[in-house]
C-alpha cells in the first residue's frame, strides 16, 4: 500500500489530465482531437509510474477517502436544498432545465435538487438521435419503461429506487465533483457502510460493486453534477444495457450493505448532514420558487409531448442544446 502522501500525489496528476482532457473536449469535436488526446494520456501514465501505480484506477486506497473526506466547497451562502421527490420524471428534467437557466444569470444561488425514488418503478432518461439513443428510447417503450428526453446529452440511464443528487453551482467543476464524492462517501458512513466505501475512478464502490455514478456538465459557466446513491437494482449508460445479462451482479445496494431497509428520513437526515460537510458551511431547505414555478409550468409541455420525446422537437426552449460547451460522462 502506497503512502498517504503518494496517494494525494498520484491523484493530483490525474485531476490535471482531467483538467486537460476537459478542456480538449470544450470545443467542437475535430477529427484531431483523438491524436491530441494520446500524449496527454501518456503523460499521465508517465508520471504516475515514476510514482509505482500501474494505473489511474489503482489510486482508491483508504487514505484517499480521508483526504477527500476533508475537502469542502465553499457554495453561495447558503446552498439551495430542494427536494423534489414529489415531482414527475417529466417535470423534475424540466426542472433541472429551469436551475440551470436561472442559474446562469445569476437570478437563483447554487442549488441542489434532491430526488427520492421508491416504490419499485423504473424509470429512464436519454438524449439524441443516434442509433443507440434510438434504440434505447425503443427498448424503453417496448418494455413499458416511463421515458424521457433530457437537453444534456444523456446517451440513457435506468434509474430504479435511487436517490439522485443534482448540483448547479458556478463553483469549479472538479472541485464541485470532488464535493459530491465526499457527500456521497460521508452518506454511507453516516448510514453505517464505511466499511465498504472506497472511491474509484468514476463512481463510488461498495465490496466492487457499484452504489454510485456521476455525470457532470457544463453549461456557459454553470457547472450542473449528478451522482446517484442506489438503493435497489439496476443502471448502465447505453442501449446495449438491456442486453447486459451481467448488470445485476455489478450492482450492490445499501440494503443488501446493511442488511436492513434505510426509512426515508432517516437517509434524507444523513444527506443533509453529508452535503453542509461537503458543499457549504449554511444549507438551507427552501421550495420553489415563483418563477421556478412558472418556467417549470411553461416547460412541462414540452417533456410530455409524444414528438419532443420522439423526435427531440420542440419550440419550448430555456437552455438550447446548440448552447451548450461540453458534456462529459463518468
Amino acid at each position: 500500500m502506497k503512502d498517504k502522501a503518494t496517494i494525494i500525489q498520484g491523484r493530483a496528476i490525474v485531476d490535471a489530465y482531467v483538467a486537460a482532457h476537459q478542456a480538449l473536449h470544450s470545443k467542437p469535436w475535430i477529427p484531431g482531437v483523438p491524436e491530441q488526446h494520446t500524449p496527454l494520456l501518456n503523460e499521465m501514465l508517465s508520471q504516475l509510474n515514476q510514482l509505482g501505480f500501474n494505473s489511474a484506477e489503482e489510486i482508491s486506497e483508504e487514505e484517499y477517502i480521508e483526504h477527500l473526506l476533508g475537502m469542502s466547497v465553499e457554495s453561495s451562502s447558503p446552498l439551495r436544498f430542494l427536494d423534489v421527490s414529489s415531482l414527475s420524471l417529466q417535470s423534475f428534467v424540466a426542472l433541472n432545465e429551469v436551475v440551470l437557466h436561472l442559474r446562469a444569470q445569476d437570478k437563483i444561488p447554487d442549488t441542489l435538487l434532491y430526488r427520492y425514488l421508491e416504490g419499485g418503478k423504473t424509470v429512464a432518461v436519454g438524449g439524441g438521435n443516434s442509433p443507440k439513443a434510438t434504440a434505447f428510447a425503443e427498448k424503453c417503450k417496448q418494455l413499458g419503461i416511463e421515458y424521457v428526453r433530457t437537453q444534456y446529452g444523456t446517451r440513457g440511464v435506468l434509474y430504479h429506487d435511487d436517490v439522485l443528487g443534482r448540483l448547479v453551482t458556478k463553483n469549479n467543476r472538479s472541485d464541485a465533483w470532488k464535493a459530491m464524492l465526499n457527500a456521497v462517501v460521508k452518506t454511507l458512513w453516516f448510514l453505517g457502510v464505511e466499511a465498504f466505501a472506497q472511491p474509484g475512478s468514476n463512481n463510488i464502490k461498495v465490496s466492487g460493486k457499484k452504489i454510485a455514478q456521476g455525470i457532470k456538465s457544463t453549461y456557459k459557466d454553470v457547472n450542473f453534477v449528478l451522482t446517484a446513491i442506489f438503493r435497489d437494482f439496476d443502471y448502465d449508460i447505453g442501449a446495449e444495457a438491456f442486453d447486459q445479462p451481467d448488470i445485476r451482479d455489478r450492482i450492490i445496494t445499501i440494503k443488501e450493505a446493511l442488511g436492513r431497509d434505510i426509512p426515508r428520513a432517516e437517509f434524507k437526515t444523513a444527506y443533509i448532514q453529508s452535503c453542509r460537510q461537503a458543499l457549504s458551511n449554511s444549507t438551507s431547505e427552501e421550495s420553489l420558487s415563483a418563477e421556478e414555478q412558472s418556467l417549470l409550468s411553461y416547460l412541462q409541455p414540452k417533456y410530455e409531448s409524444e414528438e419532443w420525446n420522439a423526435l427531440g422537437l420542440s419550440n419550448i426552449i430555456l437552455v438550447g442544446t446548440e448552447e451548450i460547451i461540453n458534456v462529459s460522462h463518468t
